[in-house]
């Protein structure tokens, strides 16, 4: 995922013991280690789907807010957005 600065990947973290982001500019080096031991499908910050919605900031005037909502397309001054759990930092 490219979060507007970085590019990022999300794997499991042996370390840690869960999955993580990380960014891969900070990755100097990798190599085939072997076949995961660890099943993706327990990732349950990306196999979960959060629906989110965001409107214009309320101190804007009446015009700003048209504007605003006009732009990103909200229906009813409502944007409405499905995005995994594990993107929810990134996307806001």
């Amino acid at each position: 995922m490219f979060d507007g600065l970085r590019w990022h990947t999300r794997a499991f973290s042996y370390t840690h013991h869960e999955f993580r982001d990380f960014v891969l500019a900070r990755v100097l080096s990798a190599e085939f280690a072997g076949f995961a031991e660890v099943d993706a499908n327990g990732n349950a910050a990306w196999q979960t789907f959060v629906q989110i919605k965001i409107g214009a900031h309320p101190g804007l005037s009446g015009a700003q807010k048209a504007a605003v909502e006009f732009d990103y397309g909200m229906v009813n001054g409502v944007l409405k957005h499905r995005v995994r759990g594990a993107l929810l930092p990134y996307f806001l």
